[in-house]
């Protein structure tokens, strides 16, 4: 069985497009709304390649973010069970892929 990548898949959807598709377009609103999709997909087909370390950044900061925010409503005395719940969560899913379901999950605990 082919699995193709998500870089492959873009490609022969945006082979497709502009090859079936976009000739067959006659009106100047339907070849400019075509050229807005094919740039879309290149734009994806690029943030793809670094949308994983997009988000392993991102969660690493807001990771730093939080272990000083729990220190400070320590210190503070404000209490930060919540937060220091989230961070021992994310500590103990090290390892797992951290999707944006996750992100938005730990974010929603937080809240």
């Amino acid at each position: 069985m082919i699995h193709p990548t998500c870089l492959e898949v873009l490609a022969t959807v945006q082979s497709a497009f502009t090859r079936e598709i976009v000739p067959r377009l006659t009106d100047v609103d339907g070849r400019s709304t075509a050229a807005t999709i094919e740039h879309l997909l290149r734009h994806i087909a690029l943030r793809i390649e670094h949308e994983g370390q997009i988000l392993t950044t991102d969660i690493a900061r807001l990771t730093g973010l939080l272990a000083k925010a729990v220190a400070w409503r320590d210190a503070n005395g404000t209490g930060a069970a919540s937060l220091r719940a989230v961070l021992e969560a994310e500590a103990r899913a090290s390892g797992s892929y951290r999707n944006l379901g996750r992100a938005a999950e730990r974010n929603r605990k937080v809240s």
